[in-house]
């Protein structure tokens, strides 16, 4: 194996170790999601949740759109949204 070719694959499976899992979906009240997706794009999870009547909203997903800056969670006009670094991570706040 050339040296060039050994680069190559090193980067390669540093992608796919970097690569983060993420619980996707959408669930009403305490219903756990059951989803996952690996995400290519993305370094955190993201879980937003809000009222909708009697019920609460939770939306899971890979933040795909960079919405996330840090951990943790932050409301904004009556919608909790979470963010979190590790595989699996959002399905763990109480929102």
């Amino acid at each position: 194996m050339s040296f060039s070719q050994f680069i190559i694959i090193c980067a390669l499976i540093i992608c796919v170790v970097a690569t983060i899992r993420c619980y996707v979906g959408t669930t009403t009240n305490r219903a756990n999601p059951y989803r996952t997706q690996s995400c290519t794009s993305a370094r955190y999870c993201l879980k937003k949740s809000r009222k909708s009547g009697a019920n609460t909203i939770r939306q899971y997903s890979c933040d795909s759109w960079r919405e996330c800056t840090r951990t943790g969670c932050s409301t904004k006009n009556k919608a909790t949204r979470c963010c979190c670094k590790r595989n699996l991570c959002n399905h763990t706040f109480d929102t």
